[in-house]
């Protein structure tokens, strides 16, 4: 899967995706981001099960939680 993303401030942001169940399954991203420049991450999931996941991005001025569905 694509995930793109735009900050809204420069600072440390972190990507970390989770088990529907709260369990870390991968740290995808971590570092210094600047304001208003569109990151992308591609993320290989084709070792995991299919399943719901979870998608955490941690950024200096919020954080975004978003619900994904890995269907084979």
């Amino acid at each position: 899967i694509t995930l793109s993303y735009i900050p809204a401030a420069t600072g440390n942001s972190a990507i970390t995706l989770f088990t529907i169940d709260g369990k870390k399954v991968m740290e995808i991203d971590n570092g210094v981001r600047e304001a208003g420049k569109k990151y992308v991450k591609r993320i290989d999931v084709s070792r995991l099960i299919r399943g719901v996941y979870i998608i955490q991005v941690i950024g200096t001025d919020k954080t975004t939680i978003k619900k994904i569905i890995i269907s084979r």
